[in-house]
């Protein structure tokens, strides 16, 4: 991979994960109340939204594993998989967003504590937090690091999770949604400028077509309907996801957060179909030559879009890929913090917590 990675690359994604530190210390206040902290004073606009939703809910893993997934079985990683979470993703726009909004909740688990209990919401806030805790993204930015710099995976994920939670803890929301904001942009043009020009470089979509199996371009390919329905039921989560919970309390009101969901709803419908685009031309890529053989499934997307593109906009790309996973453990990060100090320290162990205390 460091083969394709030029030395203005490297600058480039150097001077991108400095620019997310100065981020954190700037959005820093040592006077925030709790609410500013985990929810940015509940003034977030559709825009931000929009970027710090998109951002989020689409790491490394949608990027290596839809990829994966399309690179091994074509267009079902998009109708068979992709789809189905984005079905939810509306059904919570115009069913739940408004409810969630008017209640002014600031966790998912306070939400079990006023219909079940407080027994009930500590088990929430738990099982909130090891849900929240960003393992697959810490072991994607691993394998990026171990590809781009060369440097051990462990030690990669370390490094570059640190960074994520610096200006996470920094910054809270704010901090989170501003280079949310920077992050989403990098997703989003470099995905959208890499995926065509890896297609032109394979030789177009007629290449493409005569060099990847033709079970590739069914809609739900040759994978048994069991899978299928596997799949589709994984995206149950969506409804339960403690993320989305807190994007749409931190909303400035509901129509807001119902019109963002809706945008990004667009939005990752359309990174959806490219990555998984970019995958069947990985396949074509390694099929006609262009890449080796040897290259595993889960990277052939990376590699091939890094391939393709020239040097400075490689760099570009990488520092979006980044952007994917660093984008998921700050959200994430940040709500697995406020199940401990809100739904877990404020009621358990100081019910008289101050904001100061729960901020720390």
């Amino acid at each position: 991979m460091s083969n394709f990675v030029a030395n203005i690359d490297y600058l480039i994604i150097f001077l991108y994960l400095t620019m997310l530190v100065s981020i954190g210390f700037y959005a820093y206040k040592r006077d925030s109340s709790y609410e500013d902290f985990i929810l940015a004073g509940r003034g977030m606009t559709t825009p931000m939204l929009i970027s710090t939703m998109v951002s989020t809910y689409y790491g490394l893993d949608i990027l290596f594993g839809s990829s994966e997934m399309a690179f091994n079985d074509g267009l079902m990683a998009f109708f068979g998989y992709a789809l189905s979470t984005l079905v939810f993703y509306l059904f919570i726009a115009f069913y739940m967003a408004d409810k969630l909004r008017s209640a002014n909740f600031i966790s998912l688990p306070e939400i079990l504590e006023k219909a079940y209990g407080r027994k009930t919401s500590s088990i929430g806030a738990v099982s909130s937090m090891v849900y929240c805790l960003p393992t697959t993204s810490l072991f994607a930015l691993g394998r990026v690091s171990e590809f781009v710099f060369g440097i051990d995976a462990h030690y990669g994920a370390f490094i570059l999770g640190g960074i994520a939670l610096a200006y996470t803890l920094l910054g809270g929301l704010k901090a989170v949604a501003i280079t949310d904001t920077i992050q989403f942009s990098l997703m989003c043009i470099t995905v959208a400028v890499g995926v065509p020009l890896l297609v032109y470089e394979v030789g177009g979509f007629i290449s493409i077509q005569q060099s990847v199996p033709t079970g590739h371009f069914k809609l739900f390919g040759t994978v048994p309907p069991w899978l299928l329905i596997a799949y589709a039921s994984s995206s149950l989560a969506i409804l339960i996801d403690p993320s989305l919970y807190q994007r749409i309390f931190a909303a400035r009101n509901a129509r807001q957060a119902r019109n963002a969901i809706l945008t990004s709803t667009v939005i990752w419908t359309t990174f959806d179909w490219l990555v998984v685009a970019g995958g069947i031309a990985a396949l074509a890529a390694v099929t006609s030559g262009i890449l080796s053989s040897d290259v595993h499934p889960n990277d052939a997307f990376l590699i091939a879009v890094t391939y393709a593109l020239p040097i400075g906009l490689s760099g570009i790309f990488l520092a979006g890929v980044l952007a994917t996973a660093m984008s998921t453990i700050d959200g994430y990060t940040l709500v697995a913090g406020s199940n401990i100090s809100y739904d877990i320290y404020r009621p358990l162990i100081k019910p008289d917590a101050t904001d100061a205390d729960l901020v720390r």
